[in-house]
């Protein structure tokens, strides 16, 4: 394994809560910077971001990463972020994040699906998410980062 993981896996919690607290301050940046938007505005905003904050950590952020062997109806599954060490076939994700501001089961399905030490669902939705997770994640293999909640504006 990469030197660089290892030595994030042994701070695991550290390094968890650090990568929490860089989202939701990305994700007031965003609010501040914004009067009003609509949602696929703030996910993308938020994906950007994300993927920006990878540098942070030496590794790349690559927005859109396709999970392999993960098909629903026929398409793709795509991790909105994944932070990773290396290039083209000798990527590693490191770090997946899925960017939601419903409840949604596939968001969580492809964060296990991923082969990542860290996976984050950040959330913006309404209603509670953690009953979802733990039906689906009963193992607490994603942490789930709820961010503040947007006003959008109806299209």
């Amino acid at each position: 394994m990469d030197e660089k993981i290892e030595k994030l896996i042994e701070n695991r919690e550290s390094y968890i809560s650090e990568i929490a607290g860089a989202i939701n301050g990305v994700s007031t940046q965003i609010h501040d910077s914004l009067r009003s938007f609509h949602r696929i505005e703030f996910h993308n905003r938020l994906q950007e971001e994300i993927s920006y904050l990878a540098a942070k950590y030496y590794l790349y952020g690559i927005k859109e990463y396709q999970i392999e062997d993960f098909k629903e109806k026929g398409w793709d599954g795509f991790i909105d972020v994944v932070w990773a060490t290396g290039f083209g076939k000798r990527e590693i994700p490191v770090v997946a994040f899925e960017i939601d501001s419903s409840l949604r089961k596939k968001s969580v399905e492809k964060l296990l699906a991923v082969e990542a030490p860290f996976r984050f669902w950040v959330y913006y939705g309404k209603k509670e998410a953690y009953p979802l997770l733990e039906k689906e994640d009963p193992e607490g293999l994603i942490t789930l980062i709820n961010v503040e909640r947007p006003e959008f504006v109806r299209s």
